[in-house]
């Protein structure tokens, strides 16, 4: 944060891209997971179990059993997660590749619940999606949100909760507004709108019982299915059967399938595009990374690196341009583009290792503690061939002073700009470690940060750091004097002639991530 490239090729077919545009009655969707009672009610009324695979048209309504469950992602990179007991309407779905104002997304939630992470509808053009349901409207500011309606009740019927509309948010902001009023509700807050007349929607102090499960993946993969053939898991079965079918070897199914468990399977898993042109990188190929992300509320940081080797399991999924689209590694660094823009884009050459570095603007990020969420910012820098271990114990020492290139830095207001310069030292040897690491940035906002190594660390632990820090920091301008911070990296090139880091410095509230390239 791989050139046998031909296994992944062989996906293509079995995780389908979108590559289509909305229009009535038109597909907007594919069902990713479709399971226990689960169907799909056309315009025309008429109604058909739904499976995964299945498009999912404008006009759709999809109807879940008391143990049904469905993911579905959208023609605009969104995905709908809908609750078991669920009916929910598509009413509008149009998007055509554009953000001009002709997208717009109209959802009608007759009763249950869902989870989305809104795709292209609605980042630019807000008052274009929106959630209807009895009585209210939940519109959204680009968001991970989870609508809940209850109906009153029939006769006999006792409701899980007071009938009205509620609405959670993870991540971004979101409104309900009724005829009596409207209500904001920001991440980890639950928004409510009685049914009862002359009541205004409010903010509620907790969290209701009966939305706390998500549907969404959590907790940790099981990794017991890649050992064996066998998947207990059908779906996992399925791909396993059609893999076999195209002469996939042994090795290259356990790795397709270890890959999939640890990026979350359905819902984190090629990103909704193309498999034709992506492969894995091969061994030698490394990344630094870091993205920004939202949590608890808060503008968030966090950076990781990534190298693969016969036996690193990480994994880093290439474009044509070689350029990252999805990574995974067992530490918990895991990225998907999810056709983000690079708004940054850069390369050189250090002693024989091609460099290429940028920063994409979105995608999503997997954890096991909170599933899937979307990522405002990465930035990067990837290399074909860091420097091998055999090579790293050869004794010496050496000074990397000249920056070669760096990604322009991020803040916490997502700004863009500035300038980046780093000298590092790297003692070698049968123990190799990083002994200095002075970085200074100048960020967008014009405030001046510089960060020194907390103490010597060895080039293993700098390539994978600790969820701590390991840098001290200090910022002069509109930001408080003292903080601290983390940067991993790699020795890249045949003779060691080159260092390449991502870092992440915080002070206060003020935070700015960049990665950064420098020479012998």
């Amino acid at each position: 944060m791989r050139n046998t490239f031909s296994a992944l090729c062989l996906l293509t077919g079995l995780l389908p891209a979108l590559a289509f545009a909305a229009a009535a009655g038109t597909p907007v969707g594919r069902v990713q997971i479709a399971s226990g009672d689960v169907q799909i009610v056309a315009a025309d009324k008429r109604s058909r179990p739904l499976a995964r695979g299945d498009v999912v048209n404008e006009g759709d309504t999809i109807v879940t059993g008391k143990t049904g469950a469905a993911h579905i992602r959208m023609i605009d990179e969104g995905i709908i997660a809908v609750r078991p007991d669920t009916t929910l309407l598509i009413d509008t779905y149009r998007y055509e590749g554009r953000e001009d104002g002709s997208e717009r997304g109209v959802l009608s939630l007759i009763k249950g619940g869902f989870r989305t992470i809104t795709g292209v509808i609605g980042r630019t053009n807000k008052s274009q999606y929106i959630v209807n349901t009895r009585g209210a409207t939940i519109g959204i500011r680009g968001t991970d949100h989870e609508p809940y309606f209850i109906p009153p009740p029939q006769p006999g019927e006792t409701p899980v909760g007071e009938p009205g509309t509620y609405n959670k948010v993870n991540v971004g902001e979101t409104f309900i507004r009724s005829d009596t009023g409207t209500v904001e509700v920001g991440p980890n807050q639950v928004g409510f709108a009685s049914l009862q007349p002359n009541v205004a929607p409010v903010r509620l102090e907790r969290l209701p019982q009966f939305m706390r499960s998500s549907t969404l993946p959590r907790g940790k993969p099981d990794m017991r299915n890649v050992r064996d053939f066998t998947p207990r898991d059908p779906r996992r079965a399925e791909l396993v059967q059609q893999l076999r079918e195209r002469n996939v070897s042994p090795r290259d199914l356990r790795r397709l399938l270890a890959f999939r468990i640890r990026t979350a399977g359905e819902d984190f898993d090629l990103g909704g595009q193309s498999t034709e042109t992506f492969r894995f990188a091969p061994p030698g190929v490394a990344l630094s990374g870091s993205f920004i992300y939202v949590e608890d509320g808060n503008l968030r940081g966090t950076t990781g690196g990534l190298f693969v080797t016969d036996r690193s399991g990480d994994s880093i999924l290439l474009n044509a341009g070689n350029e990252p689209v999805i990574l995974s590694d067992r530490s918990g660094f895991r990225y998907s583009r999810e056709g983000a823009s690079m708004v940054d884009r850069g390369g050189a050459f250090v002693d024989g290792a091609g460099v290429l570095w940028g920063v994409y603007t979105g995608g999503l990020q997997f954890t096991e503690a909170a599933g899937v969420s979307r990522v405002l910012l990465l930035t990067f820098m990837e290399t074909n061939s860091f420097t091998p271990a055999a090579t790293l114990a050869l004794p010496g020492a050496a000074a990397y002073t000249t920056t070669v290139g760096f990604t322009s830095p991020v803040d916490e207001n997502r700004r863009i700009g500035g300038v980046a310069d780093l000298n590092a030292g790297v003692m070698f040897g049968a123990s190799p470690r990083l002994v200095a690491y002075n970085l200074r940035v100048r960020d967008a906002s014009a405030r001046n940060w510089t960060a020194s190594l907390a103490a010597p660390q060895s080039l293993q632990s700098f390539s994978r750091p600790p969820s701590g820090t390991n840098l001290n920091v200090t910022c002069s301008g509109a930001c408080p004097a003292a903080g601290s911070g983390k940067a991993s990296g790699f020795v890249i090139g045949d003779n060691r002639g080159g260092l390449m880091s991502s870092y992440g410095l915080i002070a206060g509230p003020n935070f700015v991530t960049g990665s950064i390239l420098v020479r012998q």
